[in-house]
């Protein structure tokens, strides 16, 4: 295969993974790295499998012939990724739309009014979190109750198959939003933004609903921000010392790992993407950055991706130490091989990511 060819090749391969959580799903990231892996090495040493093509009786056809067969197909396959993205970013959308305009409409009329103070919104998602649930909304309701700050909370059921979505029509029932389907993470904070924009609210924050993240620290966090003019404020588990950066205790060691290795690849977005807690879903979000995310929300877990987006439209992202705690009761939706594949989709769209911003 002549050199000529190989960077064809390559650059074809390059421009493809720049698309990676653009137009491309990086949910497939998987399979695009072994088909790429196949054809870059069959391209450069067809030799390497004729010991398997002989053993399944295979006479290999001309390079030229076989090149233009994959070119082909892979060219086909990259349209119908494209396309398949594109109508499962509408669909999520629509979801996203849907619950918003729902929970509005069941918002008490005091709150389309002007308020005085910094109003804030906060976004707790839900999966079948029935045992956590009630934990949870005790803690919302003692928050509400003791704190003077302006806070709403809006649960989102984000399709879930147990008594969630029961428990909060009964227990918190002003207080929710209801995909009727499952889309992920990213369309429960689109929910949220969409809410924050219709009924302007200052900050959003992202909280989880299974008892990880201590919510008393919310006013802390918001003012924080506030004061600051910070666009994303990240409450983290490592930031502030390097003793910490070894605190594993509140997440598990795979995770852990999967940390450091987020924290390398965020270094090139520069100093404003250097975070040592990139997958913490404990956030608060200004109206910029909210304004920005709307338009460019990553698919599925958005955290890291997020960091990288802000950061390369000049948000001001910092990080603010708090004590995480363990899960209260129920099973995290990342664990055994779905840490692996979203730690795959994450990287691989990152790359895809910077690839593209040099476009920007």
């Amino acid at each position: 295969m002549s050199i000529l060819f190989i960077l064809a090749l390559c650059t074809f391969l390059l421009g493809l993974f720049s698309q990676f959580g653009h137009r491309l799903a990086a949910r497939n990231s998987l399979a695009w790295w072994c088909i790429s892996l196949f054809i870059l090495t069959a391209s450069i040493n067809p030799e390497i499998y004729r010991p398997l093509t002989q053993k399944l009786g295979i006479t290999l056809i001309s390079n030229f012939v076989l090149a233009a067969m994959v070119m082909f197909l892979l060219i086909q396959l990259v349209e119908l990724s494209a396309e398949s993205t594109s109508q499962t970013r509408k669909f999520r959308d629509l979801i996203s739309s849907m619950a918003a305009d729902d929970f509005v409409r069941r918002k008490p009329n005091e709150a389309y009014g002007v308020e005085t103070g910094t109003r804030v919104l906060v976004i707790l998602p839900c999966f079948n979190e029935e045992e956590s649930l009630p934990l949870s909304i005790d803690d919302v309701l003692s928050l509400r109750q003791t704190s003077k700050a302006n806070i709403d909370f809006c649960y989102v059921n984000d399709g879930s198959t147990d008594r969630s979505i029961q428990i909060l029509k009964q227990t918190y029932p002003q207080g929710y939003a209801n995909h009727r389907v499952n889309i992920g993470v990213a369309g429960v904070l689109l929910t949220g933004f969409n809410i924050a924009a219709t009924l302007n609210y200052d900050f959003v924050v992202q909280c989880d609903s299974d008892g990880q993240h201590p919510i008393q620290y919310i006013p802390e966090l918001v003012q924080y921000a506030h004061l600051n003019d910070i666009d994303l404020l990240i409450g983290s588990r490592f930031s502030g010392s390097r003793a910490a950066e070894h605190n594993t205790s509140s997440t598990t060691l795979s995770r852990f790992f999967g940390i450091v290795l987020l924290r390398q690849i965020l270094r090139i977005f520069g100093h404003r993407a250097a975070i040592f807690d990139p997958t913490s879903g404990f956030r608060v979000y200004s109206r910029n950055a909210q304004q920005l995310l709307r338009q460019h929300m990553p698919d599925e877990y958005p955290e890291p991706e997020s960091i990288a987006i802000l950061s390369l439209y000049g948000a001001k992202i910092e990080e603010y130490r708090v004590s995480m705690l363990p899960r209260q009761a129920g099973i995290s939706t990342l664990n055994g091989l779905k840490s692996l594949r979203f730690m795959l989709k994450v990287v691989t769209a990152l790359v895809g990511l910077r690839l593209r911003s040099f476009r920007l």
